[in-house]
């Protein structure tokens, strides 16, 4: 798997938490959503930055044993 589809897969997860959380927010309000949708925002932001992570890595540094050992 490339650097790049992590990072789409990443993107798609972090549509689907936004989606969610805004059904939360909508349609269950007053019955604890708040907490829930602030969860599911603390999770976007995690995955917001592990794909701004990934963004900055250079595969041209990555060596072709690390890649192999981690499931290319």
């Amino acid at each position: 798997m490339s650097l790049s589809s992590v990072r789409s897969e990443l993107n798609s997860i972090i549509n689907e938490l936004e989606s969610i959380q805004s059904g939360l927010k909508s349609e269950f309000s007053g019955i604890g959503s708040e907490v829930a949708a602030a969860r599911i925002q603390d999770f976007i932001d995690d995955c917001e930055r592990a794909k701004n992570a990934l963004g900055r890595v250079d595969p041209s540094n990555l060596s072709e044993a690390h890649l192999e050992s981690k499931g290319r």
